[in-house]
């Protein structure tokens, strides 16, 4: 999806250098310390990497409760001060001070997911009672990304260059401060001239793997922040975890108002509610619920709402589809916002309508995910009608 102590809390004097200057991977070829060496030996495949571990520190200086939860906001600010543009998971926990083997399993289960390289991070914070707080960190590395700056002047040109074997067709997000996020096709191996960095603030950049005709297999590939005339700001204080499960009915009636509100911030029309998608919407949250899979289609349960919609309902109708999974629908939302591609479906100009489904993990072992859909709706042809004779 996912504070800071108080000498961390303010931002630097204009004059002190930046502890971070570069958006880089800074992979160490040896385990720096005997703790990274015993962790990249639990997750196969490994690099520890320190622009991942300044990261899982962050979030480490910003917890002061091993009760305190990751939140994506938090996670995105803790990446945007290390420079890392990977997208890292994190996750923790509190022991009586041996090496945290079930977080290890986690972060080596989380690698196995993905068919590329990944970085591994782990900090620690002994408490003086002899318990032991541990954050741990991985992130797929599919992609390398020429070193760049972190914080950029004012109308800059930056050079952008991915480096990936066998890529497929690339395309670059570029969200700013305000107004719409652009989307630029990039080469694979071959430096990009970006410009249009002109209103200072935070610029939000993802490469996204395109595969043609596939939409449902695109990839974000890498994700970072750009600071024009300006410096990320440290993630602020973890919060406390909520005991409460939240309501997926009442979640998605939330959305929807959310929904409104970041279209009417970007200077869009709101969208209507179109409720004859939304029980597809809510099949598919409860589809990804039940596997703990986030994706556009389930292979054996699932071709995806499109694809059922298109059949049951005529006129056909283009979809933006997001999906998501976290512990409330405001970091769900949280995660979709983060990441460009995806923002970009939300303030979907061309979009007059949206359905949205919501569905809660059905676990007992730990606190349950809810899974999101939102289904951004444009109607070329009009609003679709079911097809009565369709057979259900």
């Amino acid at each position: 999806m996912l504070l800071l102590a108080l000498t961390l809390a303010c931002r630097p004097p204009a004059s002190a250098p930046a502890e971070v200057p570069e958006v880089r991977f800074r992979p160490s070829p040896e385990p720096p310390t005997a703790l990274a060496e015993v962790l990249v030996s639990r997750v196969p495949g490994s690099t520890w990497d320190r622009g991942l571990a300044h990261a899982a520190g962050l979030l480490l200086a910003a917890a002061r409760d091993p009760a305190d939860r990751i939140t994506p906001q938090a996670t995105a600010a803790a990446l945007d001060v290390a420079g890392y543009p990977g997208q890292a998971r994190f996750a923790k926990e509190f022991n009586a001070g041996a090496f945290p083997e079930d977080l290890a399993a986690q972060l080596a289960a989380a690698a196995l997911e993905r068919r590329w390289p990944v970085d591994v991070a782990l900090v620690k914070r002994n408490f003086g009672d002899g318990t032991t707080l541990w954050i741990g960190a991985v992130s797929p590395r599919p992609a390398l990304l020429d070193p760049m700056p972190r914080a950029v002047p004012m109308d800059e040109l930056v050079p952008v260059r991915v480096e990936m074997a066998a890529a497929p067709p690339l395309v670059l997000f570029v969200a700013p401060p305000d107004g719409p996020v652009r989307a630029l096709p990039i080469s694979a191996e071959r430096a990009m001239w970006v410009d249009g960095f002109h209103v200072p603030g935070a610029y939000r950049l993802e490469v996204v793997s395109a595969p043609e005709g596939r939409p449902q297999d695109a990839q974000v590939l890498l994700l970072w922040s750009l600071f024009v005339d300006d410096e990320p700001e440290p993630p602020a204080r973890l919060p406390q975890a909520s005991l409460a499960l939240p309501n997926p009915i009442a979640a998605a009636d939330g959305l929807y108002a959310r929904l409104d509100a970041l279209r009417e911030g970007a200077g869009l029309k709101p969208v209507a509610r179109f409720p004859d998608f939304e029980p597809l919407a809510r099949e598919h949250a409860a589809f990804m619920a039940s596997t703990g899979n986030v994706a556009h289609a389930l292979p054996g349960l699932t071709e995806g709402v499109a694809a059922r919609a298109n059949r049951r309902f005529h006129p056909e109708s283009i979809f933006y589809e997001d999906v998501a999974a976290a512990m409330s629908a405001e970091e769900a939302l949280a995660l979709v916002e983060l990441s460009p591609g995806h923002r970009r479906h939300l303030l979907c100009e061309p979009c007059t309508h949206v359905s949205i489904g919501a569905a809660l993990e059905p676990v007992t072992d730990r606190a349950p995910r809810l899974f999101v859909t939102w289904e951004l709706l444009e109607f070329p042809n009009g609003p679709p009608k079911a097809i009565e004779s369709w057979d259900r």
